[in-house]
């Protein structure tokens, strides 16, 4: 459950998002919320031009874990490809529930967009953007010491 919410919360959100010390973390907090409302909470609506950012100046340098020498083994590669199906479906779950449908073209106003399809009717490129996502969450797991293994 914990990958599912990292890479929902890492996809969708703005919330720098770690692990320390085996808890997920979020804006320098760690997260206690069951893992339905924290997921809830990645779609929040707030933009970088919310309330906490008025009248200051943003400064903003990422500083991802790094998992350059990280190599997943075949079985994980395996898990990155349901992984972003998940990530797909948790998002069009979400949009679904406020309203959105699918339309050829994006279009906020009457909430219509092209990617409400399923995965496997997605373009290439947003199914990579999926996976690197899921990939790239695997590869920090694995980089801050985390084994994952399927259970029997």
């Amino acid at each position: 459950m914990e990958i599912k919410a990292v890479v929902d919360v890492a996809r969708h959100s703005r919330r720098p998002v770690s692990w320390n010390g085996g808890k997920l973390e979020a804006d320098g907090q760690y997260i206690h919320q069951p893992i339905p409302a924290l997921i809830a909470s990645s779609y929040s609506s707030r933009s970088p031009r919310d309330s906490r950012a008025k009248g200051a100046k943003l400064h903003y340098e990422p500083k991802p874990i790094d998992t350059s020498k990280v190599v997943l083994p075949d079985e994980l590669l395996a898990l990155t490809e349901r992984l972003a199906e998940n990530a797909h479906d948790i998002w069009a779950i979400k949009r679904l529930h406020e309203g959105w449908t699918y339309g050829p073209q994006r279009d906020d106003a009457a909430k219509k967009h092209p990617d409400l399809v399923p995965y496997a009717n997605l373009p290439e490129s947003e199914k990579n953007y999926d996976r690197n996502a899921a990939m790239e969450t695997l590869k920090a797991i694995v980089a801050l010491g985390y084994g994952i293994a399927r259970s029997q």
